[in-house]
């Protein structure tokens, strides 16, 4: 018995402190990871961040006591960044504003990458000008 009462308070002091934030929440982070994996394996992005942008979602998450209003613009800002976004009217911002109600995740996530893979193509063509007919062998 001494032995689990060892065991108890050693998880306190790693676990405990480690992942904190989610024992606040009643959230179990062995859950997170599988549907990170989960996600991961539908090649798919979480439909929780509709939640940072569409206002509907956002007024109920910012009600609960779980995450702050700054918290949520951060995250955001990582998903902006990520994104490569400048403009709140861009059709990717566009489609997560609108929400899971008009909008399918992977909808919004064909947005992004046809709009990073444009991004990245521009690139390439200030770096290396090619002719219009090298165009064709891309």
């Amino acid at each position: 018995m001494q032995n689990a009462g060892l065991c108890v308070e050693q998880r306190k002091a790693v676990y405990m402190a480690k992942y904190a934030a989610f024992s606040r929440q009643n959230v179990s982070p062995l859950a997170i990871l599988g549907r990170c994996r989960e996600n991961y394996n539908s090649k798919t992005w979480d439909e929780g961040v509709f939640g940072v942008y569409n206002q509907d979602l956002r007024t109920a998450i910012l009600a609960g006591p779980a995450i702050s209003s700054n918290q949520l613009r951060a995250i955001q800002s990582e998903i902006d960044q990520f994104l490569d976004e400048e403009s709140q009217f861009s059709p990717v911002h566009l489609c997560l504003v609108a929400g899971p109600s008009k909008n399918r995740i992977q909808s919004c996530m064909t947005l992004a990458f046809t709009h990073l893979n444009s991004l990245q193509f521009n690139k390439v063509l200030h770096m290396h000008p090619l002719s219009s007919y090298s165009l064709l062998f891309l």
